[in-house]
């Protein structure tokens, strides 16, 4: 069986260019926020595959032809 590759949070955090500490405020919101991730008793991993993914979905793409550019 393959070895799962679980990253812990100042890695991941590192992973996705965010501090540890957004990480940690997103999973602590409720409902919880940001990337899934696996509580293995008191430690908190993510699964590459998963950051992987929750990038790819959180993709915006604009499109052509609107002026919505500037709202935030």
């Amino acid at each position: 069986m393959p070895r799962l590759e679980l990253l812990n949070t100042g890695d991941a955090a590192d992973y996705l260019g965010v501090s540890r500490g957004t990480l940690e405020h997103w999973r602590t919101e409720s409902p919880p926020k940001g990337p899934p991730f696996v509580r293995l008793g008191f430690q908190v991993r993510y699964r590459i595959a998963d950051l992987h993914q929750w990038v790819e979905n959180s993709i915006v793409t604009p499109s052509e032809g609107r002026d919505d550019a500037h709202i935030q």
